[in-house]
């Protein structure tokens, strides 16, 4: 079975149209081709398990990985946001070459562990090797879902959980540092990640129509597609919120001049060349500044159920985890007093008075 963009006489691709065709008798019997209108590729395909379910199609024996990854695809497309679907043809373009052209019953145990020992040689972390076998996890059920191929005999090992290193969230002015030494293009964006809490998507895909300066607003689509109304929380913000929304009223709000006016995928090289240029010596990403934002509210006295509001944390518990995140930047200010506390004390000069 397969599913092909239908066409007019012209040979004008018809929009939301396929042609799903198939062999009811087997391959040796005849073939039917069924129209599916008013459908998204990932819709015909859905359709196409369907068919496939209903007349008992055999799985194929020598069926390909790669051959299953167009209907994949396309439900990726459909039921992921943008940036997961991203990070599958990211994760795909590793795992292709590998598994691409292997038979799904030719797949075992070995070939992943040779797959993993290539990747390690590569120089990658075991954390990024463990999401690219889960979705390649995903692509097997998927595929064997749909019929192109039995569910897996066994599960594909990862590496045993790795610990994710202890967050150390950076002091007011060390943010500071970076937002001053950040190129003025990216500066907005960083600002929503500080000023506003936003994750890194929810920052990179904000849109023009989303952004209310009369009633000093903005509309943030965030997990899970939820929409959350949140006010803009600084003087700073709100005029590089103008600004932006100035030359793109509608549509993407910070776009990348490289990618045909897309949104930017991510703007950590820059972040990473700000923190330099401040002297800011430890690891930072977009996700530390919503770190930071949490931390430093508490730290400024910010009620908790106001910070879990903004933040969108849909337990407080979550909210009150950063609590423990302020506790140890203390420590770790605390550290310098007896270096401190164990200079020589200075000769005391009596006062005229005494």
């Amino acid at each position: 079975m397969s599913i092909r963009p239908n066409k007019d006489n012209k040979g004008n691709i018809l929009p939301r149209s396929w042609i799903i065709d198939y062999y009811p008798q087997g391959r040796k019997g005849k073939r039917v081709q069924q129209v599916a209108n008013d459908m998204t590729e990932g819709e015909a395909w859905e359709l196409e398990s369907q068919i496939r379910r209903q007349y008992g199609t055999a799985v194929p024996l020598h069926g390909k990985v790669i051959d299953a990854l167009p209907g994949w695809l396309a439900a990726g497309r459909n039921n992921y946001a943008a940036s997961t679907y991203l990070d599958i043809q990211n994760c795909l373009k590793k795992l292709s070459p590998h598994f691409g052209q292997k038979l799904w019953t030719a797949l075992n145990q070995p070939l992943i562990e040779k797959y993993k020992t290539a990747r390690l040689q590569d120089g990658v972390g075991k954390r990024t090797i463990n999401k690219e076998l889960t979705w390649f996890s995903s692509l097997w059920k998927w595929a064997a879902a749909h019929g192109h191929c039995n569910q897996p005999p066994f599960r594909i090992p990862v590496f045993p959980k790795v610990r994710r290193p202890q967050i150390r969230v950076p002091s007011m002015d060390e943010v500071q540092a970076v937002i001053d030494n950040i190129e003025e293009r990216y500066r907005p964006i960083l600002l929503l990640y500080y000023d506003l809490g936003l994750r890194r998507e929810e920052a990179l895909q904000i849109k023009g129509e989303d952004v209310w300066l009369n009633s000093r607003e903005v509309c943030v689509i965030g997990k899970g597609n939820k929409e959350k109304i949140l006010p803009i929380t600084t003087p700073r913000l709100f005029e590089v919120l103008k600004t932006a929304k100035g030359q793109h009223p509608l549509g993407y709000l910070f776009r990348n001049p490289k990618n045909n006016g897309k949104p930017y995928h991510s703007i950590r090289k820059a972040i990473i060349r700000a923190a330099e240029k401040a002297g800011i010596d430890q690891r930072v990403y977009a996700h530390l500044f919503r770190h930071s934002f949490v931390t430093h509210g508490i730290e400024c006295g910010v009620e908790i159920t106001a910070l879990q509001t903004i933040a969108r944390h849909s337990d407080i518990r979550t909210t009150r985890e950063y609590i423990h995140l302020r506790n140890q930047h203390l420590r770790s200010e605390v550290t310098k007093l007896p270096g401190y506390t164990s200079q020589p004390d200075e000769e005391i000069t009596p006062r005229d008075d005494e």
